[in-house]
């Protein structure tokens, strides 16, 4: 089988004859997803051998708006955690259909997609929520391959948008210090010590039920995450194997746990789940509640440290904490670890971070002092061997 190539408004196409039926045979116009005629070339052998074993795309009428849509019920629906395939619709919904939903899917080209992604970057949307839309899109085109809707993922072509690193603010020594006696005695009081001890996320730390906890051996099991799902509190598994895991309990957050179960029996809290965090019914609090709670309370206290009228204002300033997110109490934990000299192994695995480059990665701010240090003791030794 031949085919030739054609050019047309823009876009490079492989044209070849394929049998339809009872003899007859028609012209299918084949889009290489290719910039340039070079490209193209390339492409061409494996689209003829895809026609020559019948593996052409199925449908040429098919518009990128129906097959996401059709993507997001066949595979994101079943196969994607519930709050990834909401959060896959809302971005389709809002971000990819209305730019290049009307598209051909066949017909799609990179540079449409590469437009798309600039169009969201001068609306207003942040380099991480390009890049994720990225990945939705990436993904769904794989399947689309698989599935012989395509011959070629077109973001394959597509220079995807560039993250730009969150760098988290954590809190020292000091102010984790000055943090526990600014949440004493409040409802989050709880949650906010198991973020700064063991290193849980707020969505693990709401899942918690004291059938995780493992007093008499200072162990923590993670292995639930709570979370709205379609405005719901909804209990599921962890996100990864790795997220799944045991973290052992420092002394101190023990006693806390103690004193904290004995006050639920003691007033009676009940419910079937028995969570560690919980209202007065025995409900799980609401990781949002973590979130704001904890940042009122920061800026609580910082409203009245300015309002003293004895300090001064450097003594204000240092007095004063950052207000940060709820997840920087985690990011907090693992600074402390690895400035303390623990190793980045036992930090990953503490975090359920999937990958020990992961953590290397996030925390690189971090090594370099340890890498000072490290370079001081070894000088230090080598000094006392002369």
């Amino acid at each position: 089988m031949m085919g030739s190539l054609y050019k047309h408004h823009g876009t490079w196409y492989v044209i070849v004859d394929v049998e339809t039926g009872g003899g007859k045979r028609k012209q299918r116009w084949i889009n290489t997803g290719a910039v340039n005629k070079k490209e193209a070339e390339k492409a061409m052998p494996r689209i003829v051998m895809a026609a020559q074993d019948d593996d052409l795309p199925d449908d040429d009428n098919l518009t990128v708006s129906q097959f996401l849509e059709k993507w997001l019920r066949m595979y994101a629906k079943t196969a994607l955690r519930p709050n990834t395939y909401i959060n896959y619709a809302r971005q389709i919904r809002l971000h990819i259909n209305p730019e290049i939903g009307r598209y051909k899917l066949v017909k799609l080209k990179p540079l449409q997609i590469q437009e798309l992604y600039i169009q969201k970057r001068e609306q207003g949307l942040s380099p991480a929520s390009a890049n994720y839309i990225h990945g939705i899109l990436n993904e769904a085109f794989k399947h689309a391959v698989k599935w012989k809707l395509l011959t070629k993922n077109p973001c394959e072509a597509v220079e995807a948008p560039k993250r730009v690193r969150y760098h988290a603010q954590v809190y020292s020594p000091i102010q984790l210090q000055k943090l526990v006696s600014v949440i004493a005695g409040s409802r989050v009081e709880l949650p906010v010590l198991i973020a700064v001890t063991c290193g849980l996320r707020r969505g693990e730390i709401c899942a918690l039920t004291w059938e995780n906890i493992d007093i008499a051996n200072n162990l923590m099991h993670v292995v639930h995450s709570l979370s709205r799902i379609a405005r719901v509190l909804t209990r599921t598994a962890v996100k990864t194997d790795n997220s799944e895991r045991t973290v052992k309990i420092p002394a101190s957050m023990s006693q806390s746990l103690v004193i904290a179960r004995n006050l639920q029996a003691t007033r009676g809290f009940g419910r079937d789940e028995d969570f560690v965090v919980a209202w007065e019914d025995g409900r799980p609090m609401d990781p949002g509640y973590l979130y704001k709670t904890f940042q009122k309370l920061v800026i609580r206290y910082n409203e009245a440290v300015d309002a003293s009228p004895t300090a001064t204002e450097d003594e204000k300033t240092l007095a004063k904490l950052p207000v940060i997110r709820f997840h920087d109490l985690r990011h907090s934990h693992a600074t402390l670890l690895l400035a303390q000299g623990v190793a980045t192994k036992i930090v990953s695995e503490r975090l359920g971070h999937s990958r020990t480059s992961f953590t290397q990665d996030t925390y690189q701010h971090v090594l370099p002092g340890m890498q000072d240090e490290a370079a001081d003791l070894i000088d230090s030794a080598l000094r006392k061997g002369k």
